[in-house]
């Protein structure tokens, strides 16, 4: 008997030895918070490196697949010109004609010009936010050839000012009769210059183009032509 009073005895010792309180409140917040803390860095640590992941992805398949801009350029001149591209001239020293800018400027074994101009959007000056970039031949002091490259206006309605048949309309004529005025290209030209025809429903796009144009003849007459 005694010794079954003992062995309970020592039960009980072992059983009260081994209990752990229950953590009070505070203790399982903070528990819980810091659970949660751990779980929202992990999601963070996670999304962060998908996102890593997908940026060098792009980064690779970017520098793979880009198109060379100066080689479209080439490409469609080979395209327009038989004669051979003798210079390519430093487009950095030429000064931009209000919202334009010249892409590229190349003279051809033959002596032509042959200068890459771009109009940007602005005020009743093309109607898309990319723009109008034309292709604008000059020989002799005579405009061969302009060529729409690229553009985004309205298919049907401003598109139309970048047809073959509405820029046939600057074939042969002669530089000097490019008026350029120092401010709004709008501007009244005086009596002699040549006056573009501007379309219909597509007058922005009219005016880009004409824009286009003038910057490649400013460029050319930079360079004492």
């Amino acid at each position: 008997m005694v010794d079954l009073l003992n062995e309970k005895k020592e039960n009980l010792v072992e059983e009260t030895n081994n209990f752990e309180p229950m953590k009070d409140n505070g203790s399982l917040k903070r528990h819980f918070k810091g659970k949660k803390i751990n779980e929202s860095l992990k999601i963070i640590i996670v999304l962060g490196l998908i996102a890593m992941v997908a940026s060098i992805m792009l980064a690779v398949v970017n520098f793979y697949t880009k198109i060379d801009e100066n080689q479209q350029i080439l490409d469609e001149i080979g395209s327009l010109y038989s004669s051979e591209i003798s210079t390519t001239v430093d487009v950095s020293s030429i000064s931009n004609y209000l919202g334009t800018e010249i892409k590229a400027y190349y003279i051809a074994d033959d002596g032509a010009n042959i200068i890459v101009a771009k109009a940007n959007k602005g005020d009743k000056v093309c109607y898309n936010a990319t723009g109008i970039t034309i292709i604008v031949i000059i020989k002799e002091g005579l405009i061969e050839k302009v060529v729409s490259f690229s553009h985004s206006e309205t298919p049907g309605l401003g598109e139309r000012a970048l047809r073959e048949e509405y820029l046939n309309q600057y074939e042969g004529i002669n530089t000097d009769l490019i008026f350029i005025p120092e401010g709004d290209f709008i501007s009244t030209p005086e009596f002699n210059y040549f006056n573009p025809s501007v379309i219909t429903g597509a007058t922005y796009s009219s005016n880009g183009v004409s824009l286009a144009v003038k910057a490649a003849v400013k460029a050319y007459r930079s360079r004492g032509n």
